[in-house]
């Protein structure tokens, strides 16, 4: 098992901007994965997905 690192930022340093890095990619990321099959996850399931973690988060603009 690969060796994990852990950060520990105090309130005043956590980071209060984000970059949206995905456009930016030279191709878009694989889709995700069902965590029990690791099959790709259909198109129902990712809508639902983007509406509980934000189209944002997996927006391809910046």
């Amino acid at each position: 098992m690969a060796e994990r690192t852990k950060y520990i930022l105090d309130e005043a340093d956590m980071p209060t901007r984000w970059y949206n890095v995905i456009p930016d990619l030279p191709e878009p990321p694989p889709p995700p994965l069902h965590p029990g099959t690791r099959e790709p996850v259909g198109t129902r399931s990712r809508r639902v997905s983007r509406k509980r973690c934000g189209a944002k988060k997996l927006a391809r603009r910046r």
